[in-house]
């Protein structure tokens, strides 16, 4: 949150640029009337029949002549004592001692008439910039105009365009815009939750480029950053400055309004970013860190947790509700699928066209309770339906982007099913209907071409699909191993031999296993033994032991694991 004031910085950037304008315009001293100038194009002097002059206090250069050297198509309609020039898509008119020219058809006012001088077309010289991009500055002292062709970009703003242009395609709606941009700056920007919590915001993290260029901000970056992407867009906008709810009570907070279909709605691109709720949340997130939120929101939404002075604003419409509380799931050019969790910890899910309406026709009456590793394959969404048996059995289906055709690709499925290539592979449980006890697992494996489903592995339960390999452990004269074995289930190899039951992890380079305990020694000296086992080779690394071990996590050649309740590290590898 945390929005720091820019009104007194902003008022001497106005100063200084029409002070600026003074200078470099020549707009002020009419004393300098008709004195003649010289004209520099990329630091060589151009020779012109007509110079550059001052005259009632304002710079006047000669238009055919400079338009010509930077590569602009000049016609003079005699007639209409009008001038038309091309470069490119940009189309310029301009009719001599009318105060405003046209550059495709947006006006704009001219600091001095254009006037006729020795049979001369002459033009403003703040004219030339904002007609052809160029950057221009007067000499007053010297006499001379300096023009450079093309303008030089600061590092923000070829990053700025660099994103614009990277993510947004013409053909794009308003909402689609809008949309992309707040998916880019959530995915691409950090809170920066630790200075925020610390009282220690350096000021960069206030700025949009702070968000942009080193991808740290607060909320005033968060929006900046967005209102900067959604001027380039055309869209009509502007940053409300209020106050939120949040981890420190209400804080001063800042976020966008937008104007779509002539209704304003509120982007709160920083509540939209999972990294500031740092929750549990394991809701599917296959776009990062967004959630809809706050996206398109309506002022009663907002001022749930959100509060502003809402007479300074317009009112807020409300057609775009169906985002509330929603995160993206799937996409297509011209659809979103979004997710909203329910209160029995299942999903509704939502199809939104490109303009915002919704045409979930009845896959909303889902209660999905889970997703595969790849959302969408084959413009196919695949979820998981819990049967409410009791006994955590799912059933697999894949429905079409558009929601209109869906399949049942596998029944009771337990675990997480995984797609590879054109199959789907899971692992089932048969319960012992008297006992209600699983009686039997086994590995399947479904073509999602052909539907047919293949047992490939029987009484083994699946742990993990790693680089082509299906990984399982089973249980045989009392002792459990881990078995690697190809996807066809034809080559079949024991990696980690009588191992603690259920102390295990995978990683995407390394199993890590604990070796069975030996429960001939008493539990005051009974250790953990750990290990390491490399998928590539099948190299088996002894590493340590411990008493009483618990696998964390693996992270960039480090292992994690808990004794007690001490928390502990160990390099792997070299």
């Amino acid at each position: 949150m945390k929005v720091k004031s820019k009104v007194w910085k902003r008022s001497l950037m106005l100063c200084t640029t029409l002070f600026a304008g003074v200078i470099f315009f020549g707009t002020g001293n009419s004393a300098f009337a008709e004195k003649v100038v010289t004209i520099e194009l990329d630091g060589k002097v151009l020779k012109l029949s007509q110079p550059a002059l001052i005259k009632d206090g304002s710079t006047l250069v000669p238009l055919r002549g400079i338009f010509e050297a930077l590569g602009t198509e000049i016609e003079w309609d005699a007639k209409l004592q009008q001038v038309i020039a091309h470069k490119g898509a940009k189309l310029i008119e301009l009719t001599i001692n009318k105060p405003t020219a046209s550059i495709n058809g947006e006006t704009v006012t001219l600091t001095a008439n254009a006037v006729i001088i020795n049979g001369n077309t002459m033009v403003p010289l703040r004219f030339v910039a904002e007609a052809l991009g160029a950057d221009v500055s007067f000499n007053s002292n010297l006499n001379k105009v300096s023009i450079i062709s093309v303008k030089t970009e600061s590092a923000f703003e070829q990053k700025l365009n660099e994103i614009y242009t990277s993510i947004i395609d013409p053909s794009m709606t308003d909402l689609q815009k809008v949309y992309t941009l707040n998916k880019y700056i959530v995915n691409h920007v950090t809170y920066d939750f630790d200075n925020f919590m610390n009282d220690t915001i350096p000021k960069e993290s206030y700025t949009p480029e702070g968000a942009l260029l080193k991808g740290v901000a607060v909320c005033q970056g968060y929006a900046e950053a967005m209102k900067l992407l959604l001027d380039k867009a055309g869209i009509e906008n502007t940053i409300i400055i209020g106050e939120a709810n949040g981890a420190k009570g209400w804080e001063g907070h800042a976020w966008n309004l937008v104007k779509l279909d002539g209704e304003y709605y509120h982007v709160d691109t920083t509540w939209n970013d999972r990294d500031l709720i740092r929750s549990s949340d394991k809701s599917p997130a296959p776009f990062g860190d967004v959630r809809l939120d706050y996206f398109l929101a309506s002022d009663k939404k907002m001022l749930v947790d959100h509060r502003f002075q809402t007479e300074k604003y317009p009112k807020s419409g409300v057609k775009f509700e169906l985002f509330s509380n929603t995160t993206p799931t799937a996409e297509t050019k011209d659809r979103i699928i979004v997710s909203r969790p329910n209160n029995d910890f299942t999903f509704s899910l939502f199809i939104i066209d490109k303009d915002g309406r919704d045409i979930s026709g009845s896959l909303p009456q889902e209660k999905v309770t889970g997703f595969l590793n790849e959302l969408n394959v084959d413009n196919h969404l695949f979820y998981t339906i819990d049967q409410q048996t009791g006994e955590h059995t799912m059933d697999l289906y894949r429905v079409t982007l558009d929601g209109k055709d869906k399949t049942l690709v596998a029944k009771n499925m337990n675990g997480n099913p995984k797609i590879i290539g054109n199959d789907v592979f899971y692992y089932s449980t048969v319960y012992d209907p008297e006992r209600k006890l699983p009686s039997k697992t086994s590995i399947h494996r479904v073509s999602l071409n052909t539907g047919d489903d293949k047992v490939i592995l029987d009484d083994a339960l699946m742990l993990s699909i790693t680089n082509n390999y299906i990984y399982y452990h089973d249980y045989k004269g009392g002792q459990t191993d881990i078995h690697r074995v190809t996807l066809d289930g034809a080559s079949d190899t024991v990696i980690a031999p009588n191992i603690n039951f259920g102390n295990y992890l995978f990683t995407d380079d390394y199993l890590f296993y604990v070796e069975a305990l030996d429960y001939s020694v008493g539990l005051e000296n009974r250790k953990s033994r750990v290990h390491a086992v490399q998928l590539e080779n099948q190299q088996d690394i002894f590493l340590f032991e411990e008493k009483s071990v618990t696998f964390v996590g693996y992270k960039d050649g480090v292992l994690t694991y808990r004794v007690g309740t001490q928390t502990k590290t160990v390099k792997v590898g070299s």
